[in-house]
C-alpha cells in the first residue's frame, strides 16, 4: 500500500510515477519462500527492460521492498532486512 500511496502523492506534486512490487519491477528468485535468494543475472535483465523505459521518459519507479516472484510467477518474499536488500538489487541495474 505505501507504494501506491508514495506514487500518488508523487503524482499530485506534477511527477510521473509507477508503482510495481518488486516482482513486477522484475525481481526474480528461487522458490524459498520467506528466504528466497534472486537469481541476479535474469533480474538485472528483467528489472533493466520493466525500469529502463519509464526512466527514460523521465518517470519515477517506486518499487515495494521485501516482495518478489519465482520464474513461474509465483510470489516470494526475501525476509528480513530485505527491503534494503530490494534497493541494492535495483541500484545494481
Amino acid at each position: 500500500m505505501s507504494a501506491v500511496i508514495l506514487r500518488t502523492a508523487l503524482e499530485d506534486i506534477g511527477f510521473k510515477a509507477k508503482s510495481f512490487t518488486g516482482g513486477e519491477a522484475g525481481i526474480v528468485t528461487d522458490d524459498h519462500f520467506h528466504e528466497a535468494l534472486p537469481l541476479m543475472n535474469l533480474t538485472a535483465h528483467q528489472v533493466k527492460t520493466r525500469l529502463e523505459p519509464l526512466a527514460k521518459a523521465k518517470g519515477i519507479p517506486v518499487v515495494t521492498g521485501f516482495i518478489a516472484c519465482t520464474q513461474d510467477g509465483v510470489t516470494t518474499t526475501l525476509g528480513r532486512g530485505s527491503s534494503d536488500y530490494t534497493a541494492t538489487i535495483l541500484a545494481r541495474r
